[in-house]
């Protein structure tokens, strides 16, 4: 969070750590963790559900979040001020949906029509709020999609013409600076 405490995922828990020991444990799936900015609460997901953490001190509460989604696998998860990211696969395609904070679908990202479109999605392993809206990392097509506040993609990025000739899957992405980006991948 911006107070720099630092979260772990576990497979079937969520580690809050003060320094170098566990401050304590949430049990929660967790594939993935996104924690909003104040460290009150925070989301995980695994493949078949999100989870609404609320966090305190020195203990957590976990509780299924309920959405309003045909979202079939979640993949991704993402806490923002007024908004919550979910990727997962629609019946159609891998899609990118805006949540209200109280699980209502207001947004959809991605191009169901089209799959070899820059702005269509095949895996999403992250996603980052970046000044242009949404930055979204698919590690299938091994690219960086850049969606604006209307869902419509403003740009991307061919991730192996920047890594050519190394074998990889882009895994993590946390998006720093207007001009900086984090990613991380498997090689």
């Amino acid at each position: 969070d911006a107070l720099g405490t630092v979260y772990v995922t576990g497979e079937d828990e969520v580690l809050r750590l003060n320094g170098d020991h566990v401050a304590f444990r949430c049990p929660a799936a967790a594939q993935g963790l996104s924690v909003f900015a104040d460290g009150s609460r925070a989301f995980t997901n695994s493949l078949q559900a999100i989870a609404e953490i609320t966090l305190d001190e020195s203990s957590c509460e976990s509780a299924p979040w309920s959405f309003g989604s045909y979202l079939g696998l979640v993949h991704a998860v993402l806490a923002a001020d007024t908004a919550v990211y979910v990727a997962g696969d629609s019946p159609f395609a891998e899609e990118v949906v805006q949540y209200t904070l109280d699980g209502r679908a207001t947004l959809k990202m991605g191009n169901r029509h089209q799959s070899d479109a820059p702005d269509s999605l095949v895996y999403v392993t992250a996603l980052s709020v970046c000044s242009a809206g949404l930055c979204v990392l698919d590690a299938n097509s091994k690219k960086l999609v850049v969606f604006g506040p209307d869902g419509l993609a403003v740009g991307w990025v061919n991730l192996s013409l920047l890594l050519r000739g190394v074998e990889f899957i882009p895994l993590g992405l946390i998006v720093s600076s207007p001009t900086r980006a984090y990613l991380s991948v498997a090689v």
